[in-house]
């Protein structure tokens, strides 16, 4: 026999299965009062929450959160709220508590403060009162060092500029036409290859740090000389001033713009001047660490490929360092041109600044690569200013006692001694120049003697060039314990 819950329909031979339980309709009633119960506890916490009846509402008006149930956790130590912000989304959720992590900007007090539209009512911080260049340093906002990357496009254009470009051009005319072997002219510290007259500010005068009287003054008083009783160092820089300013073929965008108040509107660089005497098959190496500068260094090369037969390559990087490890550790992978191999060579290291490390740079230049590569000639540039004096005599020193019986020296410096304006402190620039080419200094002295007499009437400047003998030191050898005995 079956079961007495078990029927059996004989016509269909289909089992009906009976399953005792609770009916429907009475767990859908049980479902309604869990709902409702849920709904009252709901309404009484929104009321002990702060919010308003709804038969209390006016019609159209919307119930609004006070913005309370706040509190910090012992155990992360954040500040977490129980509901979303009104009008925001909520916040980041937190896994281990579930709740929502309250941003600075929705806390009460803060939310009170941006609900305050009155201004008459709005509550002042007592810190807003006072003037803010009165304020502790603590209190101001910290300056973004992100803001924009230092170019020298915007220091260029001094006197300084034209007394470099002079004799690195001189230097390397020499040194080029002497021997028909390569020449490589390294410079570690590129630049743009050119400089537009605005330094990168249009409208505005160049920077104080400047040396005057500036590049385009020197040019126009230059320019009223006769060509033919200038000395070629002169000539030459002339030469590359008017390269860049009497070119029609290129189109200037943005706002550096050709200006109808001044001939000169692009001023040359060192490498330019440098680049002007070499040969197809002297290579040339520049490093410059700004990204900036390698760019427009790169579009100054493409605008002027046809001009400068040598082989050029710019690399982006430190180039002390870059510099020191192909020519003193051989790592060809720095250069496409590969290591030095005892060909002739010219270094110019035009750091634009001047100190400590700078001071340490000079000496460990001129030492090592003397050391390494005897061929080459070193010139390194240098600003002068009195606080750095002691300084930069401290560092010739030791390249004279630190350097060998054979290293010739020549130092070349032109100091501003007063302004006819009588603007501005004494300043002046400098150059030292390692196994100089022979007959520089024959050049150089008149050359920079007819631009003392050709800003005259601008500023009095005292020009010194004189050879420096290094004096090594004596290194007394330790004798041995035979020759304490033969004594």
């Amino acid at each position: 026999g079956a079961p007495p819950d078990v029927e059996t329909d004989a016509e269909a031979d289909v089992k009906v299965v009976k399953v005792g339980g609770t009916p429907a309709s009475v767990i859908r009633r049980q479902r309604k009062k869990v709902q409702a119960r849920k709904e009252e506890a709901r309404r009484q916490r929104r009321l002990r929450a702060g919010f308003p009846k709804p038969e209390d509402l006016e019609p159209g008006e919307v119930e609004e959160m006070p913005r309370q149930g706040q509190f910090k956790s012992p155990w992360t130590g954040k500040v977490y709220d129980r509901w979303s912000p009104i009008g925001m989304k909520q916040g980041v959720m937190d896994r281990r508590g579930g709740l929502a992590q309250a941003p600075a900007n929705l806390t009460p007090k803060q939310r009170r403060a941006a609900m305050d539209l009155d201004e008459e009512t709005a509550e002042v911080p007592s810190i807003s009162k006072i003037d803010p260049e009165l304020l502790p340093q603590r209190t101001k906002a910290k300056e973004n060092l992100k803001s924009e990357p230092n170019r020298w496009a915007r220091f260029v254009g001094g006197l300084d500029n034209v007394f470099n470009q002079i004799i690195i051009g001189a230097a390397v005319k020499i040194k080029a036409s002497a021997k028909d072997s390569p020449l490589w002219y390294m410079e570690p510290c590129g630049g743009e290859g050119e400089y537009h007259v605005s330094r990168l500010k249009p409208g505005l005068p160049p920077p104080a740090s400047t040396l005057r009287p500036l590049v385009e003054d020197v040019y126009e008083d230059l320019q009223g000389e006769d060509r033919d009783s200038l000395e070629p160092a002169l000539t030459h820089w002339l030469d590359a001033v008017e390269m860049l300013n009497n070119e029609e073929e290129f189109e200037v965008k943005n706002d550096v713009g050709r200006q109808e108040t001044n001939s000169v509107q692009w001023l040359p660089s060192t490498t330019l001047c440098a680049m002007r005497s070499l040969r197809a098959q002297d290579p040339v190496s520049i490093w410059e660490r700004n990204l900036l500068s390698v760019a427009a260094f790169d579009n100054f090369l493409y605008n002027y490929h046809d001009r400068f037969p040598c082989k050029v390559e710019v690399t982006k990087g430190d180039g002390i360092r870059k510099m020191r490890a192909l020519v003193v550790h051989k790592r060809d992978h720095y250069s496409v041109h590969g290591v030095p191999k005892g060909q002739r060579g010219v270094i110019v290291v035009d750091p634009g600044t001047f100190g400590p490390q700078k001071a340490k740079t000079m000496e460990n230049t001129i030492l090592t690569m003397r050391k390494n590569w005897h061929s080459a000639t070193v010139i390194v540039t240098y600003p002068m200013l009195d606080m750095f004096e002691d300084l930069l005599r401290t560092a010739v020193g030791n390249v004279l006692s630190e350097g060998d019986e054979t290293l010739e020296l020549l130092q070349v410096e032109m100091v501003v001694v007063a302004s006819i304006e009588g603007e501005g402190e004494t300043r002046g620039c400098g150059m030292l120049i390692a196994s100089p080419p022979f007959g520089l200094k024959k050049q150089i002295v008149p050359a920079l003697n007819q631009l003392k007499e050709a800003i005259m009437g601008r500023v009095e400047v005292e020009v010194s060039v004189q050879e420096l003998v290094a004096q090594p030191k004596k290194r007394f050898k330790k004798k041995s314990k035979r020759e304490f005995r033969l004594h």
